[in-house]
């Protein structure tokens, strides 16, 4: 039984050994991978960051392109305002006189004019023309 004990003590102790072996194995595969998971992710992180970079530039060009634009507008309207407004000044307010009056118009203006109906009977001739309308449109809707 001693050989048997010494036997398994000596199996045990090689398979603790070997297990050491595997699990330093292990930590340093998993060490590597974790190296060249961040590797991968400074990677990523770096072309995350060109995109970021590129795409920020195009930004401020397409501002600086509008600002430009937003000036030559703005410089074109006050243009067109300054126009408008020596127009306004010069032509359209000077009231120069000719220093001619109008001559005299005569109007003719009828002298007689007509009485007419009293407004009860205006009113009752109005109300009996619009029956006779409505009348016949209910003539013709039937």
């Amino acid at each position: 039984m001693t050989n048997n004990n010494e036997a398994s003590v000596r199996a045990a102790t090689a398979f603790k050994e070997e297990f050491r072996l595997i699990q330093s194995t292990v930590d340093k595969k998993r060490h590597i991978l974790s190296e060249k998971n961040n590797e991968l992710s400074l990677a990523a992180a770096e072309k995350d960051l060109g995109y970021v970079t590129s795409t920020k530039k195009a930004i401020e060009e397409h501002c600086h392109q509008a600002d430009e634009y937003s000036a030559v507008q703005r410089s074109k309207v006050y243009q067109q305002a300054g126009i408008v407004s020596e127009f306004w000044d010069t032509t359209y307010l000077i009231d120069s006189p000719t220093g001619a009056t109008p001559r005299k118009k005569t109007y003719n203006y009828p002298k007689n004019i007509s009485a007419t109906s009293p407004h009860d009977r205006i009113i009752s001739r109005f109300r009996a023309t619009r029956r006779v309308y409505s009348d016949d449109e209910d003539r013709e809707n039937f």
